[in-house]
């Protein structure tokens, strides 16, 4: 829940900041392997290529049910468009699925 503050502030700084694609990538790479890693040890999966909508990404498979998911792509999100693709929310329906 806390990355949610960082996330947060990254986005409102984003206009001031300019980052590049690059870098932006770069930190949801980051903070999405930490999503991935959180969910991984307190509800099994594991890291691997995962197919959404016709491509191939690093991504993840959970344990318990039949779901795939790519972290890395949701902090993008959240990073680029706001609240509205809030990281917190996404993993609470993460594990609602279970």
């Amino acid at each position: 829940m806390h990355i949610e503050t960082v996330l947060d502030q990254f986005h409102r700084e984003k206009a001031k900041a300019r980052p590049t694609p690059e870098q932006v990538m770069q930190f949801a790479k980051l903070f999405g392997s930490y999503v991935g890693e959180v969910y991984r040890k307190n509800h099994g999966g594991s890291w691997g290529i995962v197919e959404l909508n016709g491509e191939q990404f690093p991504g993840f498979k959970a344990q318990n049910v039949d779901s795939t998911f790519w972290p890395w792509g949701r902090v993008r999100n959240r990073l680029m468009n706001g609240a509205e693709d809030n990281v917190w929310h996404y993993y609470c329906h993460l594990i609602a699925r279970e």
